[in-house]
């Protein structure tokens, strides 16, 4: 006949209630950590992207600048911004040209301290009323423009100062428009520091008419 064997339960292993509330400690732990590392992990995520966005801001403002002072008469900072206002802390920078008639066009950046934007203006004399444009750069931290004589690129007290140009031999040429007290052409330069999502970036812009040199004609033989 066949043994009929019986299983003693009571001598098998189990776990105490010491042991399960360590374990779920631990796993509490564990989940924390989890919590927090996908936390920090889409933090980051966020901050790469909203650099990129920042970046690719300021790409396209640069890029805007360049191409319109491509064609200006003149890029300054005028003593008053577009309202009227005080310009002394450099919250705007405009640039003049003139078509084949020699009718002025006028255009402004202006920061917005307070909404923290840059918005775009123009009008067509220094007293007209301003148009909006519509175009609007927000999310800036700082924003400051500032009008120099070109050889303040060989200047190593001037904010405009820039190593490149030391041994570069450079003539302050200033070109009297008539188009405003302020919109001298010729090769001032413009420079424009601005801060977004803790990127600074510094431009300096010319007008694209600015002459390399000048040659000014005193005595015409014959005379025309």
């Amino acid at each position: 006949m066949g043994t009929i064997r019986f299983m003693d339960y009571r001598k098998q292993a189990g776990f105490t209630l010491v042991e399960i509330l360590i374990a779920a400690a631990c796993g509490v732990l564990l989940l924390a950590v989890l919590v927090s590392t996908a936390r920090s992990m889409a933090g980051w995520s966020d901050r790469v992207s909203q650099r990129a966005d920042a970046e690719a801001e300021l790409d396209r403002l640069t890029d805007r600048w360049y191409a319109d002072s491509a064609t200006a008469w003149s890029v300054f900072t005028p003593a008053n911004d577009v309202f009227g206002k005080p310009n002394s802390d450099g919250h705007e920078f405009d640039m003049v040209t003139e078509d084949a008639q020699h009718r002025a066009s006028y255009k402004a950046y202006y920061y917005d301290t307070m909404g923290k934007r840059l918005l775009e203006y123009t009008y067509g004399s220094p007293s007209a009323t301003p148009i909006a444009t519509g175009d609007e750069s927000d999310n800036l931290t700082s924003f400051t423009a500032q009008t120099y004589d070109a050889s303040s690129l060989q200047n190593p007290t001037s904010p405009a100062y820039d190593p490149l140009y030391t041994t570069a031999t450079i003539t302050n040429a200033d070109v009297p428009l008539n188009l405003g007290t302020n919109a001298i052409g010729g090769n001032p330069i413009t420079q424009i520091c601005i801060t977004t999502q803790n990127l600074t970036r510094t431009v300096k812009l010319a007008s694209g008419t600015a002459p390399s040199s000048v040659t000014v004609v005193l005595t015409y033989t014959p005379s025309p």
